[in-house]
């Protein structure tokens, strides 16, 4: 049995969360004693965590700078808001990483592990969306130090020199895709040696029993049922989705219904959106559902899963669209050609507003044929659930294998 610490920002509704879950629902299998470590305790995925797992946080400060200024007006948490103000004002004035550093030494954590994992990798494009890899190098004591990169680092306006410093006292960088290690290791060729890939789990049974689900929602018989479950950002391509239902409606196409779960911040919340599609008296087609922790019935009963982000690592839904039988048309991202055979069991279409309203028309336009195909074509799809942790449990083995190696010489 071994003793595991992760540490990641929090369980809300979201991939690298899902994965997490995933992951833990594996590891708790073979009895190994499991700390997770959250900077902020909240979120849906909590309530579907393993009951071995032991679930603590960083203590009071690093939840309020870790939680969302609009989360906490909405939960009427004033002193925390003030707290994050003025901690995001010194930010500004020292770094970001002197303020996690400040407020870690509040709660280190004594315990000796077996194993530590980062599960969230740092985000440069807010104050405090990191973390998560410093407490890991500085902050624990463990034979083993993990990080794992879920996002495709060259899109994430990353700080190239910070990563450096960071990764370097991880004994292991762990990508979810190859073309993220193909990546890495072109960017840090001095820790190729260190780098693995280890593709996220998914609980198959899991997502076929909640797809089947009722979910109350009727759809037309014979119009053309679109989803896309994505958090709402101009990143995930948000925007791309209102410019091809208004493109829609002026060619005079009707003939289709578009659900879109997942939400948003600022002009991109889902209440927002749904007063767009309303005053553009489309809101009968595109309907905006919201947050949702279980958005598999909507995936099962579309005819095809649309994905049109800009920028994504190795995205857990689109692999679950597939295990559902739903063709995925996506924009390319780095690994898409991992996970989708294009003109297969889905489109691949390139990276841009244009060839996505294009795509999206042609094949709306050609009716069920196309998709009618790919969905026969995914009768026969596997993913490599196995595979992948055995991929997990080989390089922690391998680790260990060197820290023992190690200590004999240490010894000697």
């Amino acid at each position: 049995m071994m003793k595991f610490l992760i540490v990641t920002q929090d369980m809300n509704i979201g991939g690298i969360q899902k994965s997490l879950l995933n992951l833990l629902n594996r590891i708790s299998e073979e009895n190994h004693n499991i700390q997770l470590r959250l900077f902020n305790k909240q979120g849906d995925y909590l309530g579907f965590l393993p009951s071995n797992v032991k679930v603590d946080d960083c203590g009071y400060f690093i939840s309020a700078i870790s939680d969302s200024k609009r989360d906490l007006l909405k939960n009427r948490n004033y002193i925390k808001l003030i707290v994050k103000i003025i901690l995001m004002g010194f930010a500004k004035v020292t770094s970001p990483n002197f303020i996690y550093k400040m407020l870690f030494k509040l709660d280190k954590d004594k315990t000796e592990y077996d194993v530590a994992i980062s599960f969230s990798q740092d985000n440069y494009t807010a104050v405090f969306s990191k973390g998560c890899n410093q407490y890991v190098t500085d902050y624990v004591t463990s034979n083993i130090k993990a990080a794992f990169i879920h996002s495709d680092i060259i899109n994430e306006s990353a700080d190239i020199e910070d990563m450096r410093k960071k990764y370097r006292l991880m004994d292991a960088v762990i990508n979810v895709s190859n073309s993220g290690k193909k990546t890495f290791d072109e960017i840090f060729p001095e820790y190729k040696s260190k780098s693995f890939v280890m593709k996220n789990l998914f609980n198959e049974s899991e997502i076929t029993k909640m797809a089947n689900q009722s979910y109350g929602i009727t759809n037309p018989e014979k119009s053309l049922k679109l989803v896309t479950v994505s958090r709402l950002s101009y990143l995930k391509g948000t925007d791309r989705i209102l410019k091809l239902a208004n493109k829609l409606k002026e060619i005079g196409f009707h003939d289709y219904v578009w659900h879109v779960v997942g939400e948003g911040t600022g002009e991109y919340e889902s209440s927002r959106l749904r007063q767009w599609a309303k005053e553009n008296n489309i809101d009968d087609k595109l309907i905006f559902v919201g947050n949702n922790p279980n958005p598999y019935p909507y995936i099962k009963n579309s005819d095809v899963f649309v994905f049109p982000t800009r920028t994504e690592a190795f995205p857990m839904v689109t692999i679950e669209s597939l295990i559902l039988n739903t063709p995925v048309v996506a924009c390319r991202y780095s690994s898409v050609d991992e996970q989708i055979t294009n003109n297969y069991n889905g489109l691949v279409i390139e990276n841009n507003d244009d060839a996505f309203q294009q795509g999206l028309i042609s094949l709306m336009s050609d009716g069920f044929r196309k998709i009618h195909d790919w969905t026969e074509s995914l009768n026969s799809y596997s993913y490599e659930n196995e595979k992948n942790y055995s991929e997990f449990n080989r390089i922690i083995g391998e680790l260990e294998e060197k820290c023992r190696a190690h200590d004999r010489v240490d010894r000697k």
